[in-house]
């Protein structure tokens, strides 16, 4: 993360760096380690920074995924916004895994 915090201090128009520490601070926000509200609200902010910059790429709407999960905790939006980025990047392990695990907090085991 402080790489990513250093990256968007050195240029702040780097838009997959937002991104990425969005990610960042939105997963250490649902993990047990910093479940504090200066948390999200850091991740909500690096993510409107990455939307400001690049609405559309993949990483972006990845980002929002992770926000639509994690904050909003509005899985069938997330799982459409997933689908979407699936998409944008067939090859990408991410979708896969993060349908997974949406698919496992709803206690559909078996799909997940």
């Amino acid at each position: 993360m402080r790489f990513y915090e250093q990256a968007v201090q050195l240029d702040p128009a780097f838009a997959l760096a937002w991104n990425r520490l969005s990610r960042a601070d939105l997963d250490l926000y649902s993990s047990p380690n910093d479940p504090t509200v200066s948390r999200r609200e850091a991740g909500m902010r690096a993510l409107d920074m990455a939307q400001k910059l690049q609405p559309n790429s993949s990483e972006t709407v990845l980002a929002l995924a992770t926000y639509q999960v994690v904050v909003l905790r509005d899985y069938e939006l997330a799982k459409t916004t997933y689908r979407q980025v699936g998409k944008m990047l067939p090859g990408s392990i991410e979708v896969p895994v993060a349908l997974a695990r949406i698919a496992r907090r709803q206690g559909h085991w078996d799909e997940a």
